[in-house]
This record gives structure tokens, C-alpha cells and sequence, in this order.
């Protein structure tokens, strides 16, 4: 079967009034006078059948691939940050600013509204990594929480981030060394993806 027509020997297609007069024929409405009529109408439907998921098919995969291709915005990961540790049952804030004022941190995770940050995240985009640690650093000196996150944009980054960030951590930011982790945007979403596919299980498993 041709991707692009329907195969219809006999002719019984005709254009349905919804088709706005397609050029091309599809099985849309029949007129049949047999057994025999009938049932090859029948395989026209299942022509049609085939075509239009083929079509579906195409446009969903196009669609991903789009999708895929774009690249992830800082927005989005701090968005994702949020959903993950929602689901988590942290309590999240978004851009919080430290106690005096000094920094603005992307994200935070808190086991109490009233305790300070256990999770601090900062999301780099302008790859300024010297300021994304100087933030994490005085996160660390104000709150003392239990985990610091650089989130940089992709893999190229992420090497680029290790490398950047290890004269740094072993001088002037060697008190952050043992709590900072560093991923790549990709690892956000792949996270929040399968966190996604299973939120209420981990929602309730994360229940205490």
C-alpha cells in the first residue's frame, strides 16, 4: 500500500463532506450494494486504519524528536527541581535569598518551614561558575545544609564545570568540597522524567 493513498481498485471511496473535497482518495463514506462490495469496503477501512495511525505516528515522533532537540531552559530545571522535591515532601522555595541578603538561591529543599534548607540548588546558564559557588558557599555558611547542587547546562558543561570548579573548591571553596555535587541539565530531566512516571508511589513512599 502506497504511504500517501488509499489502494482502491473498484472506486467506492468518496470524499465525506467533511473532507473539504481532499483530492486524494480515503475511505470515508461508501455505497455498497453486496456481500462481496461489503467486505472489500471493509478492507478499505482497514486501509484507512493503517494510514491514519501511520500519520499519527509520524507526527508524534516528529513532535519528540523537536522536543528532544530544544534545548532545556533554566526555568524549566528549576520547575523540575520543584516537582521532584514536592513529590519528595520537602517544602521548596524558588529564589530564596539568604538571611542577609547577600545571595538569591534558585532552589531549596527543607524538611520544616521553620528549619533552614537541607538542599540548595543553583542552575548556571551564564557560566559564571565562580558566582554560582560563591552563592553555594555562603548557602553553606548561613544554613549548613546537608547538600549543595550546581546544576550546569550539558555535558560539555558538566566536564567543563569539574574542571573549573576543583582549583576553586580546593582554595576558596574548600569548606563546600565534601557537600557539592555537580549535574548536567540532561540528568535533571531524566530524573524528573522517571520521578514523574512514578510520583505517587514515591509520594507515598517518601510519607513520614
Amino acid at each position: 500500500m502506497r504511504s500517501d493513498k488509499i489502494i482502491d481498485p473498484r472506486g467506492l471511496t468518496r470524499p465525506s463532506p467533511s473532507s473539504g473535497g481532499w483530492k486524494k482518495k480515503y475511505p470515508l463514506t461508501f455505497k455498497v450494494s453486496s456481500e462481496s462490495e461489503l467486505e472489500y469496503a471493509v478492507g478499505l477501512l482497514r486501509q484507512s486504519y493503517e494510514f491514519a495511525l501511520e500519520k499519527i505516528g509520524k507526527r508524534a515522533t516528529a513532535k519528540v524528536k523537536r522536543a528532544e532537540e530544544r534545548p532545556i531552559t533554566h526555568s524549566e530545571i528549576v520547575s523540575m527541581l520543584c516537582d521532584v522535591g514536592n513529590i519528595l515532601g520537602f517544602f521548596v522555595r524558588v529564589e530564596e535569598t539568604t538571611p542577609d541578603g547577600a545571595y538569591r538561591c534558585d532552589v531549596t529543599w527543607r524538611d520544616s518551614e521553620a528549619h533552614a534548607p537541607l538542599k540548595v540548588f543553583e542552575v548556571e546558564t551564564s557560566h559564571r561558575i565562580d558566582h554560582a559557588l560563591s552563592s553555594l558557599a555562603h548557602a553553606h555558611d548561613v544554613w549548613r545544609p546537608e547538600r549543595l547542587y550546581l546544576i550546569v547546562s550539558d555535558e560539555r558543561d558538566l566536564n567543563r564545570a569539574i574542571k573549573l570548579a576543583e582549583p576553586y573548591v580546593k582554595g576558596a571553596f574548600y569548606r563546600i568540597l565534601r557537600k557539592l555535587k555537580i549535574h548536567a541539565y540532561k540528568e535533571i530531566k531524566d530524573l524528573y522524567d522517571d520521578v514523574i512516571n512514578h510520583k505517587d508511589m514515591i509520594a507515598d513512599l517518601s510519607m513520614r
